[in-house]
């Protein structure tokens, strides 16, 4: 049992040493001013059509007119 525990932490240590990489402060990627906004939503089973289906009459044309003077991007 403990050689099977040893082999598992030497896996666990290789893999964790691969996994820390040189990274570059904003190489990556550019600043912007924009805010992200993310939501999930938790839908009952087999109602994410029905779901889709009125953020599509609601949320979406919102979000169109938002669009037009610059509020959002998308």
């Amino acid at each position: 049992m403990k050689i099977h525990q040893f082999i598992a932490m030497i896996c666990f240590l290789g893999l964790a040493s691969v996994a820390s990489a040189d990274f570059e402060p904003w190489k990556d990627y550019e600043v912007s001013e924009g805010v992200t906004l993310v939501s999930t939503v938790k839908v009952d089973a087999n109602m994410v059509d029905k779901y889709l289906e009125g953020i599509s009459k609601t949320s979406a044309p919102a979000n169109e007119i938002r669009k037009e003077p610059g509020h959002i991007e998308g």
